[in-house]
């Protein structure tokens, strides 16, 4: 143990191997609540320092939730916490305070109290200022120098202490902190944008939860909170949320006039388009190919209803449109399609080597294809080519036939049909 003189403050290390110390020694640290339970009395002080030493393991079943469920991280922390707590320094009272080798200030701090810790701006060891990442050893005395204007620890923090302790507590204060500053942050942006709808005056019915739902991808944005902490923070513009909430606004309105056209249709209505597509019971909306998958007879397709467009026609496995739900109608492809061409755009991935395009090109055209675009890279690196080409094919069937051709050919490793 170590001991300080009361007059000048003197330190004396006195080593002395009692009894329990010899049983603790010899056969753990459970023979010491063993050589404890054999006594014919337990006085208070023996209660409290069992109470003291058992504080440890409140401050680990705290800990497991909250720090990491990798069982071999918990250990390490354990270990280090627990049976690598050989650093004994003092506070200026005489207190032993046990560390784990290569502890600082920090985490004395912590040990001594949580609040004491969150406030700490500074640390005396042995009567001397010291930076607060300096290891301490055994027999230091250290004093913590508190604030309470202290903003609190800062995250570097993590990195510096040794002990899980001080690390557990360090990390809730911040995530305390983080939680109170988005919310502030989400107070902050919707106060923000009611202002900015009074300034021009516009409908407040818009900044309805489903509405700003609905514009929430289009920004990158998971919720309608993100959104507010977005805008709090200025990464995104005022502007542009009323834009689209305006815009979703007039395409809602555009939406429900042309389903009331389609539910007033009579069912056996039928009118032929120029890309082989029909809505069936309407015959007056305009009907287009999308230009992003570029769908072909063959393909299960859906309808989506695009503001001033009409309905554009996907593939219904197109990612553009797989998270749609309100703006989808079904759609199919006319009888007696054969004689249209429909373009395709392909991915060619092969190994380089002389007269493969040539090869490719001559595929193409024993496969009765039309080329329309293509466009040839090497990676010198790898010595990888890469082919892009856009056809015209008949339908799915044709097209499939065409891309089992091509992986005839020699070097060509994998033929894939692209989507925009």
């Amino acid at each position: 143990t170590t001991i300080v003189e009361p007059e000048h403050g003197n330190i004396f290390e006195i080593q002395i191997r009692t009894e329990e110390m010899d049983a603790i020694a010899e056969r753990g640290v459970a023979a010491h609540w063993k050589y404890k339970e054999n006594r014919n009395y337990a006085p208070e002080y023996e209660q409290k320092e069992i109470e003291d030493k058992l504080s440890w393991f409140r401050d680990f079943s705290m800990m497991t939730d909250e720090e990491s469920e990798d069982p071999l991280e918990y250990m390490n922390v354990l270990q280090k916490d627990i049976f690598e707590a050989n650093v004994y320094c003092l506070t200026p009272r005489g207190k032993v305070i046990a560390l784990p080798s290569g502890s600082c200030p920090i985490d004395f701090a912590y040990r001594i109290h949580t609040e004491v810790g969150n406030k700490t701006v500074g640390a005396k060891v042995n009567g001397a200022i010291v930076p607060l990442n300096t290891s301490l050893k055994t027999g230091d005395v250290v004093d913590i120098l508190t604030n309470n204007n202290s903003v609190g620890p800062s995250a570097d923090w993590i990195k510096i202490v040794k002990s899980g302790h001080a690390r557990n507590k360090i990390r809730t204060f911040l995530q305390k902190q983080e939680q109170q500053s988005r919310k502030d942050s989400i107070k902050l942006g919707q106060s923000m944008l009611e202002d900015e709808f009074r300034r021009l005056k516009l409908d407040p019915k818009l900044m309805e939860t489903k509405r700003l739902e609905s514009i929430l991808t289009s920004l990158s944005f998971k919720s309608v909170d993100d959104l507010y902490v977005g805008i709090a923070m200025k990464r995104v513009s005022l502007q542009s949320i009323v834009d689209r909430l305006v815009k979703n606004r007039s395409n809602m309105l555009e939406n429900q006039e042309i389903m009331k056209i389609y539910n007033k249709q009579p069912a056996h209505q039928v009118k032929h388009s120029n890309c082989g597509v029909i809505v069936p019971g309407v015959d007056t909306i305009a009907v287009s190919l999308a230009n992003c998958c570029r769908p072909i007879p063959g393909d299960p397709i859906i309808g989506y209803i695009s503001k001033g467009q009409g309905v554009k026609v996907h593939r219904a496995d197109c990612p553009n449109i797989l998270n749609e739900k309100k703006r989808l109608i079904p759609v199919q492809w006319e009888e007696g399609l054969d004689e249209k061409q429909y373009e395709v755009n392909l991915v060619v991935h092969s190994d380089d080597r002389n007269y493969l395009l040539s090869d490719i090109v001559t595929t193409l055209q024993q496969c009765n294809v039309y080329l329309k675009h293509v466009d040839s890279a090497v990676d010198e690196g790898n010595l990888e080519a890469t082919t892009k080409l856009t056809v015209a094919v008949k339908n799915a069937a044709h097209l499939q036939n065409l891309i089992a051709n091509l992986k005839k050919v020699r070097s060509v490793n994998e033929v894939d049909r692209t989507i925009q």
